[in-house]
């Protein structure tokens, strides 16, 4: 009788050596087999005695069978269970014990199932549990390639299975945590930095980088953890086109376990430090948008490699790693390639390639946070519009108009410094930040940009046209800030503007503040009072008179005694409406203008200011006749509906620019020095001079008239009531000079 051919793996269902096998293994479900897991050779022929077998299972109680072999072929496979249930029946010891296990394998029931050792452990677990209830616990049989049978203990598989499952969740759960930290990095440098520092905890490297390809360009960030032989020649391999191209026809990963051995390397071989080379494509949508690249290097040249290939080569199990995380790794790169490129659309503006607004101030207060520190903080800034635009657009079209904005922002850019931030402020406007330089400097800049853009001819199919633009200069001073700049930019440019164009003004602290001011031709801001909405019998003769005005004011005649005539038409207007105002304009506007010269003005806002008082009233072109002529004292609601005629004056003035620089005194004459006038409720230097100067010859007048419900007051009583709103209702810096100035 044969002996019994028992090669058994001193193996329990706690043994260290099932768990070190999968461990090693790192949950590679897809890949790890039965055949990988530890088994017993147990084959057996069918004429070994039943008695050698019990005795030999009774001094081995870890193993689950036999495995009985005829010439090379598995005939079956007797499990213990079924052979001791056997031996413990009436009469099975005679039966069976002194006879060869083929007598018992011919009178028991038993079931043999035979698994090939390619077979992945999630499906033989299936076939297992799959198994009627009496078979569910018995081992299997494990058929090699060479025909060679182990026996496979069910209580193994199930337990390598778990460990499988444990492994499996603790990776999706670093998935999970991975993918949300990783979620929250928008920047694309120090995503790829966490990237390579997460795949330096699954696959030990010495040298890395994360090479990304988006829109024809390729970025490259490196990590090394040990000393880099040459990082100027690690770099030239990582972003080599040929690699590149290779991995693009490949559509996977490359592992060169030994970079020395492969021929399609021959080129790198100058890289003779480096042992393995390891390059995974991160996959986005089915195009790859960048390569991971990892090395290992050599520690030692007289090292034996068979015993270092473990440590010093990369294996397909560290491929499967980084497989399992290359999905959120290329998510995360992705969404964070389209955040920048979201957060640069919306900084840029589309027609021009500029800055746009938003991104101006971004940017310009970046700068001036920069400079701060700066022992000399010197900025300044520009304020740049088109003349006459809309012209050009009326009569070549905006098209022409665009190539026009487009060519000014090109003439710009190229006479700047690369320090300068150029930026679309508006439709027509631009602005520019000119950091370490003095006003100026600033101005100096500003006729040289004005001066090259009067030169500039822009073709178009009714001959080339040129465009001038007028600029505004104002410059920071270290307590400033950015707004406060941007606004007297404005104001220097709306100067520039109103004194004729094609000129560059420089902000002067004397010079009119429009802080109170509602953006030209914009919408009115928030209110106190209801919507104040110019009635719309009222509104069609407005619109008549703005429309005479841009006709007019396309025509080359167009001048400073047409906008005279304009203005005086609409003084004539109102006075019609109101018999008892007629000659108040008027008054009131010369003796404005006298104050303000004593004031000091100069002759540009002197015009201004003079139009702005003869139209102080327009706005009452919008208030009903019941009210407006009303003889006795107005309610709460009646006020409250007088009180809106300084916005439809906005409605009126505002669509012609024209009369931009008019705007300060019929919205803001009723704006008062503590904050508790209309419309906006602002206060103090928030209100431009020109409405505070009016605000008191106003006032004087109407208390020198006789009006229906009073009769006119003594000077003494004026003089009084000066005095008394000194600080409330007006300037108190400028009541004292304007009661000097009356009582001449």
């Amino acid at each position: 009788m044969p002996p019994l051919v028992v090669d058994e793996l001193p193996l329990t269902r706690n043994t260290p050596l099932l768990s070190t096998i999968i461990e090693d293994s790192a949950y590679l479900s897809s890949h790890l087999t039965v055949g990988d897991l530890p088994n017993y050779d147990t084959c057996i022929s069918p004429e070994t005695s039943v008695k050698t077998v019990s005795d030999y299972l009774e001094n081995q109680p870890g193993l689950p069978g036999v495995i009985i072999v005829e010439q090379g072929r598995c005939l079956a496979m007797l499990s213990r269970n079924v052979i001791l249930e056997s031996l413990s029946r009436p009469f099975g010891t005679e039966l069976f014990l002194k006879r060869p296990i083929r007598y018992m394998l011919r009178n028991v029931q038993s079931t043999t199932y035979v698994l090939p050792s390619s077979k992945r452990i999630d499906e033989a677990v299936q076939i297992a549990l799959s198994r009627p209830s009496r078979d569910m616990y018995e081992p299997f049989v494990v058929q090699y390639e060479d025909h060679h049978y182990r026996l496979l203990d069910f209580y193994v598989l199930i337990m390598a299975q778990a460990q499988l499952l444990t492994n499996a969740n603790f990776h999706i759960k670093k998935q999970v945590n991975t993918g949300r930290a990783l979620s929250h990095i928008l920047d694309v440098n120090e995503l790829s930095q966490h990237i390579l520092d997460d795949v330096a905890e699954l696959v030990p490297y010495d040298c890395a980088s994360i090479a990304l390809m988006r829109n024809g360009n390729v970025t490259a960030y490196f990590e090394a953890k040990n000393h880099l032989p040459d990082p100027t020649l690690w770099k030239d391999a990582i972003l080599d086109v040929n690699i590149r191209q290779y991995i693009y026809a490949l559509q996977k990963p490359l592992v060169v376990s030994d970079i020395s051995q492969g021929d399609a390397f021959q080129l790198y071989r100058f890289l003779d430090n480096i042992q393995s080379w390891l390059v995974y494509p991160l996959m986005y949508s089915n195009e790859i948008i960048g390569l991971i690249s990892l090395t290992r290097f050599c520690r030692d040249a007289n090292v034996d490699m068979e015993q270092t290939r473990i440590t010093l080569n990369f294996m397909e199990n560290d491929v499967e790693l980084i497989a399992s995380m290359e999905p959120t790794y290329a998510v995360s790169i992705r969404n964070a390639q389209l955040h920048s490129e979201l957060e640069n659309l919306s900084v840029t503006d589309p027609l021009t390639g500029i800055t746009n607004r938003r991104g101006f101030f971004k940017l310009a207060a970046d700068k001036i946070n920069e400079y701060k520190n700066n022992i000399t903080f010197d900025f300044s800034i520009l304020m740049i519009d088109i003349d006459f635009f809309k012209r050009v657009n009326d009569y070549f079209g905006h098209l022409i108009g665009d190539q026009a904005i487009c060519a000014i922002a090109h003439e710009c850019r190229s006479k700047l410094r690369e320090k300068d931030l150029l930026g679309r402020y508006g439709g027509e406007e631009f602005v520019i930040l000119l950091p370490g330089s003095n006003l100026e400097a600033a101005h100096s800049v500003a006729e040289r940009l004005r001066h090259s853009i009067a030169q500039m001819r822009i073709p178009s199919e009714k001959g080339s046209i040129s465009v001038t633009v007028s600029i505004g200069v104002a410059s920071i001073s270290q307590s400033s800030s950015l707004d406060t700049l941007l606004q007297h930019a404005d104001e220097a440019l709306y100067h520039a503007k109103s004194c004729g164009r094609n000129r560059v003004e420089v902000w002067q602290a004397q010079q009119l503040s429009s802080l109170c001011l509602p953006e030209p031709g914009g919408s009115l801001p928030e209110q106190r009072h209801t919507e104040s909405r110019l009635p719309i019998d009222h509104f069609r003769v407005v619109e008549n008179l703005i429309e005479i005005h841009d006709i007019a004011g396309t025509q080359p005649s167009w001048n400073g005694q047409l906008l005279e005539e304009t203005v005086n038409g609409w003084v004539r207007l109102l006075e019609l409406k109101d018999k008892e105002t007629e000659g108040h304009a008027t008054r009131v506007a010369d003796l404005t203008f006298r104050l303000a010269q004593r004031v000091g003005l100069n002759d540009c806002t002197l015009k201004n200011l003079y139009y702005g008082a003869l139209l102080h009233d327009i706005g009452k072109i919008g208030i009903p006749d019941d009210i407006l002529f009303k003889p006795g004292r107005l309610t709460e609601d009646e006020w409250a509906v007088m009180r809106k005629h300084p916005d439809f004056a906005y409605q009126i003035l505002s669509p012609i620019a024209g009369f931009h620089p008019i705007l300060p005194i019929p919205f803001c004459h009723h704006e008062k020095w503590d904050g508790s006038g209309y419309p906006r409720g602002v206060k103090g230097q928030e209100i431009p001079i020109e409405a505070r100067l009016f605000a008191m010859v106003d006032v004087w007048d109407a208390l020198n008239s006789d009006r229906v419900y009073r009769p006119a007051w003594g000077a003494q009583e004026i003089h009084h009531y000066f005095l008394d709103q000194s600080g409330r209702h007006f300037d108190p810096d400028l009541v004292k000079l304007f009661l000097e100035f009356v009582s001449q």
